[in-house]
């Protein structure tokens, strides 16, 4: 079975087939049973072994799928279904394709195109189940696309990623699941942060987001007295992802042309040395752990 699912999902026919029942269910209640349709399709490319998984025809056919407007076709209906139901079966399919998408050749122009629509549709989904999805993505594409850059500059992530931070980490009481999702979202900023022009982005946002959000973490971690809790791990993690962050934005930084855009210096708010007393005062750890932290 396998074997002739994985055949069938060759098929450039079938490909536009539902390519257009996405985009036209015949019934209300074919919307969400299209989306499983292809899910269930091209799963069995992540399940085949390793071997299979890399031969050329395997990332021809992957590289066809994105590039004929398949993924993006899914985040649009996926975004919108969400709005009414945001459950993780709904975006299942939006998370195969995107998983997907990081094997297609994206030497092939089609592929960057349909990449960058996808960074601007992910960036218009406000819910939760989306932003998780935009950031474990973005997690990984940032580091093998450095082309998408720009992209993800003009979608406006940058406050997405520090409202959803920020939302997130008000709740003392809280579960790892959105604590995981806060520090990929800390972690693909703190990756963006290494070019100045992206600390302008988070600067604009509010001098004070990521400091007032790490002292959140903090609270959350103390209402956890056991360290091996992972909400408590995670919090700490988010707390250091943070104060990497408040680094590279306060680093002196030379000021040469940049190829994502105007460099700036730090905001006159964000002076080195009362920044890090800040964090060293407020965020690393208790009264009488800090020796341990």
């Amino acid at each position: 079975m396998k074997g002739f699912m994985l055949v069938l999902s060759f098929s450039g026919d079938l490909l536009t087939s539902l390519t257009h029942a996405i985009t036209n269910p015949l019934a209300d209640e074919l919307n969400i049973l299209s989306l499983q349709g292809v899910e269930s399709l091209y799963r069995e490319i992540l399940d085949v072994n390793e071997r299979m998984r890399d031969e050329p025809a395997v990332l021809t056919m992957i590289t066809l799928l994105i590039s004929e407007g398949l993924l993006s076709k899914v985040l649009e209906k996926t975004r919108l279904y969400n709005q009414v139901e945001e459950t993780h079966s709904i975006t299942n399919t939006a998370d195969l394709l995107s998983i997907l998408s990081l094997r297609a050749h994206t030497t092939d122009t089609r592929i960057r195109t349909e990449l960058g629509r996808a960074i601007h549709i992910l960036s218009g989904g406000w819910t939760g189940h989306i932003q998780d999805l935009l950031t474990g993505w973005l997690e990984q594409a940032l580091l093998r696309f450095p082309w998408i850059w720009p992209t993800v500059r003009k979608a406006g992530t940058i406050p997405l990623l520090m409202t959803s931070m920020e939302f997130t980490c008000r709740k003392l009481q809280n579960k790892a699941s959105n604590l995981l999702s806060c520090l990929w979202a800390t972690d693909v900023l703190c990756h963006l942060c290494q070019d100045l022009s992206y600390c302008s982005d988070v600067l604009d946002f509010g001098t004070h987001s990521l400091l007032y959000t790490a002292n959140n973490a903090r609270l959350i971690r103390m209402v956890q007295s056991d360290m091996e809790d992972p909400v408590g791990r995670l919090a700490q993690n988010i707390q250091f992802s943070i104060m990497e962050c408040v680094k590279l934005i306060t680093a002196p930084r030379p000021q040469v042309d940049s190829p994502h855009g105007t460099l700036r210096t730090p905001h006159s708010d964000w002076q080195v040395d009362v920044t890090w007393n800040w964090i060293l005062q407020t965020c690393l750890a208790p009264s009488g752990t800090r020796g341990n932290t």
